[in-house]
């Protein structure tokens, strides 16, 4: 077995005395200090639960809530196919790393690799089809704003064409208060019914809080929305040392833990055996330039610390990884996605987000997501590591051979080359230079490559793909565009 699947194998950034400590601090927090809850009914409702007032909008928590709602929790989560099959484990005692697209940039780069617009919905119907030719791409996301919806309805027609287009699971969001439910319509149409869809959950929620210490009415809506239709929850602080969270790294985890736990308890109390992933999006606050960096070293290292915590409760876990602040697809961006995304491999986090976005999480491109991959390829490859049995050790055919034997003619070499390889796409340049021309100038560079590739895993799709309940969910999508006054969408279905 390969280490990287090793449950007893972590890469840890703080000792189990450090866990510890901070898990006390942060309960210590919730118990003192607390959250401020910004929705009076739903903080009314905690108070209800056995959550403490704190005076105006804080709440207060004592450990025990803490501990009840870890005992209530599920340890582990299983997400589906569209047609629902399982398809990533979560939690528990695996070290599954499943990576998807990453969520809600608001600019699309064009084919050119430098030009940039505001986002539309072609643009996500475009991500999720690739995402389903890709094969190293294990979930889809609401990748990319959609300009050109009406915010009331960008939520539930992004996940219509996410999964229109796309059988692999989900990562989304409540991104404009008040669409949940509507979202929950289309996924119970393609899942047959509401108990289809909670027995087996094709999406992950995600819900943010307000660092620090703040829960929205947005966020407070999501959880209540999330229990009642039993969407797995993923919770995604976001410290930023120095602007938002502590300038040290540690305080930063402190604060993330503290939000975390504090969002656990209340789903946990709106609806007891709700699954939770353990997530986050630690961004680093560069004092120089006033960036917030999702790529850098240190918002790696605070990912990498808040899912030791993550999985100290227990619970499946996720981080940003795999992506780059770099504005263009050149050579920081390729090293900070495989640098990050490396590091989250390692770090056993269950749901890796990041894998299109550029430019601090803003621009997103069907390019970069194509050239990915491939990175992605050379993961798995990693994570299967070295396979050791009689016919891997090949002891009688090298004593057979003797020295100076010729092993490229041997039925082993033609039974095992192609097991133990991984054979990138031919967005993977592996040509000599005189091949592409007589000075090699004339080649293609990557995003030359990642563009040709992109047209011909389009091209190989259906351009009206069809599954058990595409009528259902087109028929439920038209009554939601026209509840809300539109006659027609960008991108259908057709009324």
């Amino acid at each position: 077995m390969s280490f990287l699947n090793d449950p007893g194998f972590a890469l840890n950034i703080f000792s189990d005395a450090e866990v510890e400590r901070i898990h006390e601090e942060a309960l210590k927090l919730l118990e003192t200090t607390g959250v401020a809850v910004e929705e009076d009914e739903f903080r009314e409702f905690l108070f209800k639960k056995g959550a403490r007032p704190g005076g105006g909008q804080l709440v207060r928590m004592d450990r025990s809530l803490v501990a009840e709602a870890l005992k209530t929790v599920p340890k582990s989560l299983t997400l589906y196919t569209r047609e629902g099959e399982a398809a990533c484990f979560m939690g528990g005692t695996s070290q599954n790393t499943y990576y998807n697209p990453g969520g809600c940039s608001i600019n699309f780069m064009e084919e050119d690799g430098r030009t940039v617009r505001p986002s539309r919905a072609a643009d996500q119907l475009e991500l999720s089809a690739l995402v389903e030719a890709l094969p190293n791409v294990d979930m889809q996301s609401d990748t990319v704003t959609l300009h050109d919806m009406p915010d009331r309805l960008g939520d539930p027609y992004g996940a219509y064409l996410c999964f229109r287009h796309c059988s692999k699971p989900m990562v989304g969001g409540q991104i404009s208060f008040g669409t949940l439910d509507d979202t929950a319509r289309v996924l119970a149409a393609m899942a047959g019914g509401a108990e289809g869809l909670a027995a087996k959950p094709r999406l992950l929620m995600d819900c943010t809080p307000t660092a620090p210490l703040k829960w929205c009415s947005l966020a407070s809506s999501t959880i209540t929305g999330c229990g009642k239709h039993q969407i797995p929850v993923e919770f995604i602080s976001v410290p930023m040392p120095g602007a938002v969270s502590p300038a040290t790294l540690a305080g930063s985890v402190l604060l993330h833990t503290a939000e975390t736990l504090s969002g656990l308890v209340m789903t946990q109390m709106v609806r007891p055996g709700l699954p939770v992933v353990y997530g986050g999006a630690p961004m680093y606050f560069d004092m120089a330039t006033s960036k917030s960096l999702l790529a850098g070293l240190e918002s790696i290292l605070m990912a990498l610390g808040t899912t030791q915590m993550g999985k100290f409760y227990g619970l499946p876990t996720h981080a940003y990884a795999a992506l780059s602040d770099s504005k263009f697809i050149d050579l920081q961006a390729g090293w900070e996605d495989a640098f990050t995304g490396l590091l989250a491999l390692l770090g056993g986090i269950n749901s890796v987000s990041g894998l299109s976005q550029l430019d601090f999480c803003l621009v997103s491109s069907s390019e970069k997501l194509v050239a990915a991959n491939d990175l992605l390829g050379k993961f798995k490859r990693l994570r299967r590591g070295i396979e050791v049995n009689d016919q891997t050790l090949a002891a009688d055919l090298i004593a057979r051979l003797g020295p100076g034997g010729d092993y490229l003619t041997q039925r082993h070499t033609l039974q095992w080359f192609k097991k133990e390889a991984y054979f990138p796409s031919p967005v993977v340049d592996r040509k000599g230079r005189l091949e592409d021309g007589a000075s090699g100038t004339t080649a293609p560079d990557l995003v030359a490559r990642a563009r040709e590739r992109k047209k011909k895993l389009l091209a190989s799709l259906p351009e009206d793909p069809r599954f058990p309940t595409r009528e259902d969910m087109d028929k439920t999508m038209i009554e939601i565009l026209k509840k809300h006054g539109l006659a027609k969408a960008p991108c259908g279905p057709d009324f």
